[in-house]
């Protein structure tokens, strides 16, 4: 096995990551402010942890032409 796994290298920077944002709501005056604030930090945090273990987003390279209204058909 590898020294170094990219996943749990991105797992660790992530983890650092939201420590550093749990220590800032801890230290701060609670507000609307550092809610929103804080939240949008986590969702970056969220969207990178994705982007870590699925890869970043792509477009499909062969989507459907026709999905019907309930999703259960598609046509190519």
């Amino acid at each position: 096995m590898a020294d170094t796994v990219p996943l749990l290298d991105a797992l660790e920077r992530l983890s650092d990551d939201l420590d550093r944002t749990i220590a800032r709501g801890r230290a701060a005056t609670p507000s609307q402010g550092l809610y929103e604030v804080l939240a949008d930090e986590a969702r970056g945090i969220a969207r990178r942890l994705d982007e870590a273990a699925r890869g970043k987003c792509r477009t499909p390279s062969n989507p459907p032409r026709y999905v019907s209204a309930d999703g259960s058909k598609a046509a190519w």
